[in-house]
């Protein structure tokens, strides 16, 4: 029984790992993807509850894939995490539409809670 699908899209090996490893523990499905296309390639298949995505990447920037996720499914929660935080790109993440923001290094209960309190809006 799955408590609902989660998309993590960051190019660190290490995060996706570990946020793989600690929300499929909850009971979570986890899909991963390491850059924006292969996150909007998913997104576009459908059915997530919660996209996680790191805002610096290469190629195309977590504001990016947080854009198209709103287009292609306006009803997923998007929380945007980041070890380079600005006021700037905290602003346009919440303006573009994301759920919460939250900077690396973090707790991993952090985002076991967001993600939780996500699954329920």
């Amino acid at each position: 029984m799955s408590n609902g699908k989660i998309l993590v899209v960051d190019d660190e090996d290490t995060i996706c790992n570990l946020l793989n490893d600690s929300l499929s523990d909850m009971g979570y499905s986890v899909t991963v993807a390491h850059n924006g296309d292969e996150a909007i390639r998913e997104i576009n298949k459908g059915g997530f509850d919660i996209i996680i995505t790191d805002i610096k990447m290469p190629d195309m920037s977590g504001i990016e894939v947080l854009k198209a996720a709103r287009t292609i499914d306006p009803t997923a929660v998007i929380i945007v995490i980041t070890g380079y935080a600005t006021i700037e790109t905290t602003q346009e993440a919440l303006r573009s539409g994301a759920y919460d923001y939250i900077t690396k290094p973090f707790p991993i209960e952090e985002i076991k809670f967001v993600v939780n309190r996500g699954v329920e809006t």
